[in-house]
């Protein structure tokens, strides 16, 4: 399968691709090969600070009060794109990382598997109560408490970075930067 490279790409914030505050751009290097296979943005703390505020007025305003089982729809058609356009995919994240691709062909499908478990599992994000003598109970409530930022090693960047956004986004929370040595995929992943 020939996958798209030597394209250039942005950061992905609110929703859309921007340029680093910085303006640098990083040739990607296939391992295997020594070849280039894109350019990306190098993002830095002006950059995480623009994502945090994006991601927090996300949280304020239409995804925080996206109800859950339209949360959990969407979680399942992110899985359902993976899986339309996982050899694409698959392919991209090997030459990016340098993995085998049957291990990758198996990062794929488990990235598919984490975003539908979390979409199935949103109604059972709930608060309980608890007696506690007499007519007294406790309680407790389950709620997002703000925007998360998220650094991804370089050994599993897609299942790493999936571990993390799947809870993030069913629970309404806001992923505000994901940092990888994986941004090709990343960056295909967003489109």
């Amino acid at each position: 399968m020939a996958v798209a490279t030597g394209n250039e790409h942005g950061l992905f914030i609110n929703g859309e691709s921007v340029e680093a505050e910085s303006g640098e751009l990083r040739e990607l290097i296939e391992p295997a090969t020594g070849e280039p296979i894109g350019r990306t943005a190098m993002g830095g703390e002006a950059d995480v600070d623009r994502a945090i505020e994006a991601a927090r007025a996300a949280l304020d305003g239409p995804w925080g009060k996206t109800p859950p089982n339209e949360r959990a729809r969407l979680l399942h058609a992110l899985a359902d794109a993976i899986v339309a356009n996982r050899k694409e995919l698959a392919e991209l994240e090997s030459r990016n990382v340098g993995k085998a691709i049957s291990s990758v062909k198996a990062e794929v499908g488990g990235a598919v598997e984490s975003f539908r478990f979390f979409a199935s599992v949103v109604g059972t994000i709930a608060g309980r109560s608890n007696p506690i003598g007499g007519s007294l109970l406790t309680y407790s409530l389950k709620e997002p408490i703000g925007v998360c930022a998220q650094i991804v090693p370089w050994n599993y960047p897609l299942l790493m970075a999936v571990w993390k956004l799947s809870p993030a986004l069913i629970s309404s929370g806001i992923p505000a930067s994901t940092r990888s040595r994986s941004p090709a995929r990343r960056a295909r992943a967003a489109r």
